[in-house]
C-alpha cells in the first residue's frame, strides 16, 4: 500500500491529507477537517487540474510587451505542456480588454485563455 501526502487548497485550513492507495485505488483518506478535503484528495489523485497563468507576447508595431493571461477555468495537468506550447508560439496582434478571449479551446482542453489586463494598440 502506498501513502501520498497532499496539501488541500480548498479552504484556509490547508489540511495536510494522507491518501492511501492500493494499486491506484484509494483505500483511505485522512487528515481532512472538512468534506471538501475528501473531494479535493480524490480529484487530486485521479484527475488533477490547475488554473494556468502566464504571459503572452503582444505586438504593437515594432514594440513587444508581455500580457498576463490565464485559463478561464482549471485545465487538466496532463494538458499543461501542450497548452504552454500553444501559448509560446502564439502572438497577440490586436488590442484587448480584461477578460477578452485570446485563444479559444486552448490545446483542445475545452477551456479558453483570457486576458488579465487591458492592452491598447
Amino acid at each position: 500500500m502506498k501513502c501520498d501526502l497532499i496539501c488541500c487548497t480548498t479552504c484556509p485550513s490547508e489540511c495536510q491529507i494522507s491518501v492511501w492507495q492500493n494499486d491506484h485505488e484509494i483505500v483511505k483518506i485522512e487528515g481532512n477537517k472538512c468534506k471538501r478535503g475528501i473531494r479535493f484528495a480524490q480529484k487530486e489523485m485521479t484527475d488533477p487540474v490547475r488554473t494556468l497563468t502566464t504571459t503572452l507576447i503582444f505586438r504593437c508595431g515594432a514594440k513587444e510587451i508581455s500580457v498576463p493571461v490565464k485559463t478561464s477555468s482549471p485545465i487538466e495537468l496532463r494538458n499543461m505542456k501542450a497548452a504552454m506550447q500553444q501559448i509560446k508560439t502564439s502572438r497577440l496582434d490586436r488590442p484587448c480588454k480584461l477578460g477578452d478571449v485570446i485563444i479559444r479551446n486552448l490545446a483542445g482542453s475545452g477551456v479558453d485563455l483570457v486576458a488579465c489586463k487591458t492592452v491598447k494598440g
